[in-house]
């Protein structure tokens, strides 16, 4: 299946655009009401020269138990951006969770460790939010913690420096848009899908 993927989409609308050479390829595709995510899945292939990424923020029970089977029995690669201080709380992920994801395929990237502005808290308490969550994740266990996302999409230079500094190669903003060859890796942009 090279330069395609597969659009996945249960009980919600889901859009994919690429940017490949300079032109925007997109799909949509929607399942109507399926009763069991592993028994209901459908699949649109399209000719693509681009690559997607599904990024999964926070670290909900609901994209592991929703999510996750949906992405994992389709084969795409996900993204799931952790909070590190919410693993196991009610309506969160367990560190068994994360690590079942990750065995499994999925990246498990860095989303700090209480969801703060990042852009809003002083220079000194950043350490501790970013690399913290990077440690946080390694410590139980996750083999890469490679890319950041901002929380709230908050960030500056101050921001990224810490992140950099962090050992991240790349992080996601929130800004809408496509990326090319020369988007600012520390500035990847998204597409959300609600």
């Amino acid at each position: 299946m090279k330069n395609q993927i597969a659009i996945v989409g249960l009980a919600i609308l889901m859009a994919c655009f690429v940017l490949a050479d300079k032109t925007i390829d997109w799909g949509f595709l929607f399942l109507n009401e399926p009763t069991s995510p592993s028994s209901q899945l459908s699949f649109t292939t399209l000719s693509l020269g681009g690559m997607v990424s599904l990024n999964f923020d926070d670290g909900y029970a609901s994209a592991y138990q929703n999510g996750w089977p949906i992405i994992k029995a389709s084969g795409l690669p996900s993204t799931h951006y952790i909070i590190t201080n919410y693993l196991g709380r009610t309506g969160y992920m367990t560190g068994e969770e994360v690590l079942e994801m990750e065995k499994a395929g999925a990246e498990i990237g860095a989303h700090s460790r209480t969801h703060p502005h990042l852009a809003q808290i002083d220079k000194y308490d950043l350490p501790w939010q970013i690399t913290g969550s990077r440690e946080d994740l390694l410590k139980l266990g996750v083999k890469k913690v490679e890319t950041f996302a901002y929380p709230y999409g908050s960030e500056n230079e101050l921001v990224i420096k810490a992140v950099e500094k962090a050992g991240f190669s790349g992080a996601r903003a929130f800004d809408i848009g496509l990326n090319d060859g020369l988007t600012d890796k520390y500035r990847f942009h998204r597409w959300g899908v609600l």
